[in-house]
């Protein structure tokens, strides 16, 4: 049986899911009713686990100095957070990028407000564009998202990341 808020595969006899914590529910009537009833609880409890999620990008200032390229600055800039990554659109950070030939690595981090960090390290394909560049954030089906680089015209992603 699949979860309905993280799509993972629930072992059979677990009264949760062993990955986001959803209570396995049996329907007793099997009507539209009690399907709709599941649906909402299912989508409050989404809702909850979502609500304290932050997803932050680090980026880097350099500065040329002798023709050696130096790290000046790090910082993490919020890239989404909470109900918007709920959302059925690409979520693009406003602020644009310079484009650097050759990076295909990005530095993530998801936080949750219990305090909980999960840094990584991400692999994003370079999109095939001359301007500047946005990071984006494409939710996905279950407690899953995607790291978009580019614009909204074209735009390359990385590989699923989870919110748990």
């Amino acid at each position: 049986m699949k979860c309905k808020i993280c799509n993972c595969e629930v072992p059979s006899g677990s009264a949760k899911c062993l990955k986001c914590g959803f209570p396995v529910l049996q329907m007793v009537q099997g009507d539209a009713a009690e399907e709709q009833k599941m649906n909402e609880l299912a989508e409050n409890f989404r809702k909850k686990k979502v609500a304290p999620v932050r997803i932050y990008l680090t980026v880097y200032t350099n500065e040329l100095n002798k023709n050696q390229v130096k790290v000046v600055q790090k910082e993490k800039i919020l890239l989404a957070q909470g109900e918007q990554l709920l959302s059925s659109g690409t979520i693009w950070y406003p602020e644009k990028f310079a484009r650097l030939s050759g990076v295909s690595k990005l530095d993530l981090s998801v936080t949750h407000t219990n305090g909980e960090t999960k840094n990584q390290s991400i692999s994003v394909s370079n999109p095939n564009i001359e301007d500047f560049w946005q990071v984006g954030i494409v939710p996905m089906n279950g407690m899953e998202f995607k790291v978009a680089l580019g614009n909204a015209a074209t735009y390359s992603c990385s590989e699923t990341i989870s919110y748990l």
